[in-house]
């Protein structure tokens, strides 16, 4: 049982004249049956793709590498989002758009433009200001959200415009299944790290660490740095007035020193961790993913150490060979289903998926393939080229491959477009030279001149040309205070002084900490704990005396229990009570751990607990109240059908 329309995997010997030549053999000896029912997609949607594709995919003359069409039939019950709105949305170029004239790169960046755009407009405001979809869980209409949308690509290449564009206007994504691993800059960087620790002679790798953000120094102080009399060596102390420099160099060296005796793995953790690396990638856009990358590199470190003959300098050298010659690799992944971002992925990728918005990136992209090798597997041969030589069968063998290709990459399209539930985005760009897909459409889409926004042209509604700024908005820019940023009197290397001295304040006032409270500190009378965020706050019992035994290994010792009791009845609680006391070396106390237990499953609060939606335990939270930063646990976090409430 197959779809011989979403065929779309030749290069892995998936070969649709196989699979109609084994259909014509189970047809022979019973019937075929065509599977039309679509049950997800919205019915202007598969109107649509029903009319462009019936033409499109038709059987070949002379093979079988190409299906008869069968229209697809939405679902009687499958309604639009908004009645009498097609769902297909032409993304326009803007006016000034001019095809003729307009180079690989400028089109892809034009496009990434316009969709970072439309997805900006559509989640913009509020719920009752976004575009609406249909929840298919829900079965009713709600908002769209970042999560809702995917970027589809023929192929990754110049992918990154895409994300450029969408991080400029703030927007989460994640590229699903990228080979670029070892090209990210957070990877390069590390890489760097690791050099400099392994050679204190590299000094190019020890000036890539200097200026990378593991270390942060600019370009101007490690030069003033090195035309003050300093090394750029580790192994020789810094002059007294390096400031800054002192500490990075330290560290550096201290790491080199102990890389050869603990594992690789130490080496790497101690390195991230005493930069504040992983916290520094979490506070920039996309920074969930550069965090998950650098971890990456600490599991490789992990892996290798099981290698024989494991040392720091091999994990480095098989690192810098990795880069060196483009290894593809993917990124570490980092979010889970639901997370809100727009994922990016290539169709085949998405081969088997759904998503209630789709754009179809870059389809005026030329797909360049090599044909010198022709592998003819029906017959058990094959013909080839090399250079100026070639077969005697090359020339009318490439020509049927040609046909092949151009027929799989029509089937690749079609798959393109029903990933599609609510919205499928087209976006009209195409440069001078190479139209893609665009070849296939051309009779079906509207002119230039002809497309107006808003208006609806063969099931196809206009969007873009003017509808909202295809440019991200400016951000306010940072100011200092009123009083220095009229000081422009004096020679420039006094004005950049007075900067410096200005940037130093700000520094220093931003690396100063918030006073920590966790559960042990006292909380000040005065902090104002936001109860009221809560549906409902149930202050806690009072605390035991402080001379009972176990003192805080007990308290540690009744939330483990806690956080694995079976609420309903507490049937594993003596086998939890043993354990936890014995892990906490207090194996005397079972008994009163498990009266205190039952004390507290008793409570009328418990009897909630049990009848909760949703319950979490031991929830990990940190909040900023009056200049503190207070740390802990909720103990208890359930929902009820009055809303939240903790304990």
């Amino acid at each position: 049982m197959g779809d011989p329309k979403q065929s779309i995997y030749r290069f892995r010997r998936a070969d649709i004249e196989t699979y109609e030549k084994a259909r014509e053999r189970l047809v022979s000896k019973g019937a075929g049956v065509n599977i039309v029912q679509n049950f997800r997609t919205v019915p202007s949607i598969l109107s649509w793709v029903n009319r462009v594709f019936s033409g499109l995919i038709q059987p070949s003359e002379g093979g079988t590498f190409q299906p008869a069409y069968a229209p697809l039939v939405p679902h009687p019950e499958r309604k639009e989002v908004i009645e009498d709105r097609p769902a297909v949305l032409l993304l326009g170029p803007p006016p000034d758009f001019d095809p003729r004239e307009a180079s690989a790169t400028k089109v892809r960046e034009d496009e990434a433009q316009s969709v970072a755009a439309l997805i900006e407009e559509m989640t913009a405001g509020g719920p009752e200001k976004r575009w609406m979809l249909h929840d298919k869980k829900e079965g009713r209409p709600r908002p769209v959200s970042y999560r809702d949308m995917a970027i589809l690509f023929p192929a990754l290449t110049g992918i990154d415009a895409y994300e450029e564009a969408l991080k400029e206007r703030g927007i989460p994504h994640r590229l699903e299944g990228g080979k670029e691993f070892y090209m990210r800059q957070e990877v390069r960087s590390l890489l760097c790290c690791l050099k400099a620790i392994d050679d204190p002679a590299d000094a190019i790798s020890l000036v890539g660490a200097l200026r990378s953000p593991f270390f942060g120094f600019s370009d101007e102080e490690i030069f003033l740095f090195a035309a003050s009399g300093n090394r750029l060596s580790y192994l020789q102390p810094p002059a007294a007035e390096a400031e800054g420099f002192s500490e990075a160099l330290s560290l550096l060296k201290d790491l080199h020193g102990g890389r050869n005796s603990r594992p690789i793995s130490a080496t790497v953790s101690d390195l991230l961790s005493r930069t504040k690396a992983m916290e520094f990638s979490l506070l920039r856009q996309g920074g969930e993913q550069m965090a998950a990358n650098l971890r990456k590199v600490l599991e490789q470190a992990r892996a290798f150490e099981g290698e024989s003959q494991a040392t720091f300098r091999r994990f480095v050298e098989w690192l810098g060979t990795r880069e060196e010659e483009g290894a593809r690799e993917g990124e570490s992944p980092w979010s889970e289903e639901g997370e809100e971002n727009v994922k990016l992925m290539t169709i085949h990728k998405a081969k088997g998926l759904e998503f209630p918005v789709v754009f179809l990136a870059n389809l005026a992209g030329e797909r360049r393939r090599r044909q010198d090798f022709i592998p003819l597997r029906l017959q058990g041969t094959f013909e080839m080229r090399i250079g100026n030589f070639q077969t005697a069968g090359y020339g009318s063998a490439l020509e049927r491959e040609k046909a092949k290709m151009e027929a799989e990459d029509r089937r690749l399209f079609y798959v393109a477009a029903t990933r599609a539930r609510d919205y499928l985005v087209l976006p009209l760009f195409w440069g001078k030279r190479g139209r893609g897909f665009f070849s296939l459409l051309e009779e079906k889409l509207p002119s230039l001149q002809s497309m107006e926004p808003g208006s609806v042209v063969d099931g196809q509604i206009i969007t873009g040309r003017g509808c909202f700024r295809l440019q991200p908005g400016e951000k306010p820019p940072l100011r200092l205070d009123p009083g220095e940023s009229g000081k422009e009197e004096g020679t420039a290397w006094e004005r950049r002084l007075r900067w410096k001295e200005s940037l130093d304040g700000v520094k220093e006032k931003a690396s100063v900490g918030l006073p920590l409270l966790a559960p042990s500190s006292a909380l000040p009378s005065t902090l104002d704990l936001p109860s009221h965020r809560l549906d409902e706050w149930i202050e806690p019992s009072p605390s035991r005396g402080e001379g009972e035994e176990g003192g805080i290994y007990f308290g540690l010792a009744f939330h483990g229990v806690m956080e694995r009791l079976d609420l309903s009845g507490g049937n594993n609680l003596e086998g939890l009570c043993r354990i936890e006391t014995l892990a906490y070396s207090i194996p005397g106390s079972v008994e009163r751990l498990g009266a205190m237990i039952r004390q507290c499953l008793g409570h009328p609060l418990m009897e909630r607990v049990r009848k909760a939606r949703r319950l979490f335990r031991e929830v990990p939270f940190a909040v900023s109240l009056d200049g503190n930063l207070v740390e802990g646990k909720i103990d208890l976090l359930f929902e009820e059908e009055g809303g939240w409430a903790a304990g």
